[in-house]
């Protein structure tokens, strides 16, 4: 049947896993012009699928298609190599020289809300580690045994739906330090003696409050949606924000015209 459907200049390639969703498996047949590379058709099986079912399979099988192409292992590398270090010696430096020392008496409490924030943005980039090591290997598994339900789609939409979060959360608690920067900052700078004495710390405070760093962070704050309202919601609530925001350019693209023209099924043609 799928040779049956094969056109002039058209060759065609099989999906290397399955789609079950309630027991039923699903397959697919991609075609391709030897021309276009970007051109594609989709034969689906069993082939006598209802509309409402091809429409279902179609989406989810161009859903998987991404989940699967380790779209987070740039995210997993940011919180494994990206700026933890320097902000985890400056962490020390808070600790072990301002903490207690009478020359910051007035200092004492934003240095400890900055050690939280620092602790925090740690515990989110370790978080995001694990959560990336969970997805690869619900990837990789789908990959092998070139099957995949709905129950591994959900744990891949998942997965990446927390990876989302702890993202925005260690940028949220990048971005609520920021003040208490500016004023350590400030303090310092009308301290010259105590600059002089601190340099190292003085210096290192300098880099945190870099305004073209500060101005990335708002950028990146203002990529992942309303910082306003995001920064109010439940951890939950932000799992479901970023799964809908990675998928929603699909369901937009995917529309029922380009269903109609892409997918060779009686129950859709015209």
């Amino acid at each position: 049947m799928a040779e049956e459907h094969k056109r002039f200049f058209e060759r065609m390639k099989i999906t290397p896993f399955e789609f079950i969703k309630e027991n039923k498996v699903y397959q697919r047949v991609r075609y391709y012009k030897f021309s276009v590379k970007k051109y594609r058709d989709y034969l689906f099986f069993p082939y006598d699928l209802s509309y409402e079912e091809v429409k279902d399979v179609f989406i989810k099988f161009i859903i998987i298609d991404w989940y699967l192409t380790d779209l987070l292992a740039h995210i997993n590398k940011y919180a494994s190599y990206d700026f933890g270090p320097s902000l985890y010696e400056y962490r020390r430096n808070l600790q072990d020289e301002v903490l207690g020392e009478p020359d910051f008496e007035t200092q004492q409490e934003c240095t400890h809300r900055m050690i939280h924030g620092i602790d925090a943005i740690e515990e989110n980039l370790e978080k995001i580690r694990i959560t990336y090591e969970q997805y690869n290997k619900k990837r990789k598994q789908i990959l092998k045994d070139e099957r995949c339900t709905e129950e591994d789609l959900a744990y891949l939409q998942r997965t990446f739906g927390e990876t989302g979060t702890y993202l925005f959360l260690q940028a949220k608690e990048q971005k609520e330090m920021v003040e208490d920067l500016k004023t350590f900052q400030r303090f310092m700078e009308e301290n010259k003696e105590l600059r002089r004495k601190f340099n190292d710390v003085f210096q290192k405070t300098r880099i945190m409050t870099d305004p073209n760093d500060l101005y990335n962070l708002d950028k990146t704050l203002k990529k992942y949606g309303d910082y306003s309202v995001m920064r109010e919601q439940t951890f939950e609530e932000l799992v479901k924000y970023f799964i809908e925001l990675n998928e929603k350019n699909f369901y937009y693209a995917l529309d029922e015209e380009y269903m109609r023209n892409n997918v060779r099924n009686p129950s859709i043609q015209r």
